[in-house]
């Protein structure tokens, strides 16, 4: 059998259940490039969450959270480390990771620095996952101070592309939060639909969903590419007599994802759009003689 750490917290002072009301499972919504990285990046220094550790914890005169910002992005096999996952988010947050001379990538941080840490006896090196996320929480305490709230914020849950890992993700995210009421989790998503069909063991009631609105150079630039679309596919049946694949217009209209969502690529895009409309309509005017 599998060798588990044996320092278990008492259920008692911070870290109990009932903290049901307490703690939902926080999923943000939002289609790509609608801003969902950023704020959960920017989340933990936000006035908002600030407030609301004040509010959480009136006792403690600055609460100072530890906070995990991870995704498990790139893992295309096997079962989810979200344990490892959690621990070299903490410290790459935490700005471990960044007092090293060089930063360790995750599965660096997996093959060779974690079975050198002096918690890795505790564990059995065969065990598949290797650490638990109870286990990775207790460790987070361990190292970080004991009564320290913990702020896990989960990116990019979308692209877990197994539906049984996504299950079992989100699975385990909503059992910390019903059995310690000092951990916060937030997981971004592409869908409230996606969450709901990936965490089916999860009552609805338990989790809550807030929709970002695309940002708005992100708006401004779908409309453009929209229009400059719809150009070329006039202008080509105008010329060919024929329509327009549906598959290229489709292409066409969603060319601005290119960009990466990047403002200065955007902006970049957005003038060549525009200089290419107007190259290709004096070239027109040039070759039918008229007038612009």
């Amino acid at each position: 059998m599998r060798t588990r750490w044996q320092h278990r917290r008492s259920s008692s002072n911070a870290r109990t259940r009932g903290a049901k009301k307490h703690n939902p499972l926080i999923c943000i919504t939002g289609a790509v490039g609608d801003g969902k990285s950023a704020f959960i990046s920017n989340f933990p220094v936000s006035t908002s969450y600030r407030k609301y550790l004040q509010e959480r914890y009136p006792t403690v005169v600055d609460p100072q959270p530890i906070v995990a910002m991870y995704s498990l992005e790139g893992q295309r096999e096997g079962p989810p480390e979200l344990g490892l996952r959690i621990l070299h988010g903490a410290l790459a947050s935490m700005g471990v990771i960044d007092d090293l001379p060089v930063y360790i990538p995750y599965r660096k941080f997996r093959d060779e620095i974690f079975p050198n840490l002096p918690w890795y006896n505790k564990y059995d090196a065969t065990a598949e996952p290797l650490i638990t996320v109870q286990e990775a929480v207790e460790l987070l305490w361990e190292f970080f101070g004991k009564e320290r709230p913990i702020l896990l914020l989960h990116d990019k849950t979308s692209t877990i592309k197994d539906i049984n890992q996504a299950q079992l993700v989100l699975d385990s995210l909503h059992e910390l939060v019903m059995k310690y009421n000092n951990i916060d989790v937030i997981v971004s998503a592409f869908s409230h639909q996606y969450t709901a069909a990936s965490a089916p063991r999860t009552p609805q009631k338990y989790i809550k969903y807030v929709q970002l609105q695309p940002l708005p150079q992100v708006q401004e630039m779908v409309v453009l590419t929209r229009k400059w679309a719809k150009y070329i596919r006039d202008r080509y049946e105008a010329d060919t007599g024929s329509a327009m694949n549906r598959e290229v217009f489709r292409l066409l209209t969603g060319s601005y994802i290119l960009t990466g969502y990047h403002p200065g690529t955007m902006t970049k895009l957005a003038s060549w759009f525009k200089e290419c409309t107007v190259s290709y309509t004096h070239l027109r005017a040039h070759e039918t003689g008229r007038n612009l």
